[in-house]
């Protein structure tokens, strides 16, 4: 706002006029579900450390499952609070960032930009060339698209541990994508890693996001930025 504000442009000036009608509602929400995508990454952080501490202390019966090859039950509700949490994050992530498609068809398009009005699909693909033209890396929009329809829509995954020691009962959360007793495909679960790493570049994006959107105002003329006709999104 403070960009457009300091913009010479008729086009900009316009756009920041129009701030209250669209952009400003799209703004908040966007805000709001940055704020509830971090909330869902804590509630997942919490359910692991109870998880991690449910199995320690229970580690001579982890162990004797994990010989047995058979699944250790835990005693509560806390497998199915942790997938709950892990969808949550991924449904509001996936919002968090369709709401910012949003936010920037709206932006470009009331700008006058030359980037404005694109296809949806094209859209898509703008934004990841914009993230990635400013060192921003873009994997994770593909990745969140993926598996918040996979483990949506198409299936319910479940917690299991991929242990890399008995001894020290070390391993790795991954959540199965099928009904296996082996993790020898990496088609048959997703690493809790791929969710960090999702994370970790959803909240990096915005920085790129914000100095391409100020370039665009920037690209305007101080003298010829033309108003650019509302239409309804």
């Amino acid at each position: 706002m403070s960009k457009l504000g300091q913009a010479g442009s008729p086009a900009a000036q316009e756009i920041l006029r129009r701030w209250r009608e669209e952009l400003g509602e799209v703004a908040g929400a966007i805000a709001t579900r940055n704020r509830v995508v971090e909330v869902a990454a804590q509630r997942v952080d919490r359910a692991l450390k109870v998880l991690v501490d449910e199995l320690t202390t229970d580690k001579a019966n982890v162990e004797i499952c994990i010989q047995a090859g058979v699944a250790y039950q835990l005693p509560n509700e806390l497998p199915f609070a942790l997938v709950a949490d892990l969808d949550s994050f991924l449904f509001e992530a996936r919002s968090a960032y369709e709401l910012t498609v949003k936010f920037i068809w709206i932006f470009l398009r009331d700008l006058g930009s030359p980037k404005g009005r694109p296809k949806p699909h094209e859209l898509h693909i703008l934004i990841s060339a914009e993230i990635a033209a400013r060192n921003g890396e873009t994997a994770w929009i593909e990745d969140l698209r993926k598996n918040r329809h996979a483990l949506i829509h198409d299936t319910a995954a479940w917690p299991a541990l991929r242990v890399t020691s008995i001894e020290t009962l070390t391993g790795e959360l991954v959540l199965l994508t099928r009904n296996v007793t082996l993790l020898d495909d990496p088609s048959s679960y997703v690493s809790l890693h791929v969710f960090r790493e999702i994370y970790r570049g959803f909240c990096a994006a915005f920085g790129p996001i914000e100095a391409w959107l100020s370039a665009e105002i920037d690209s305007l003329s101080v003298d010829t930025g033309s108003l650019p006709k509302s239409s309804p999104t």
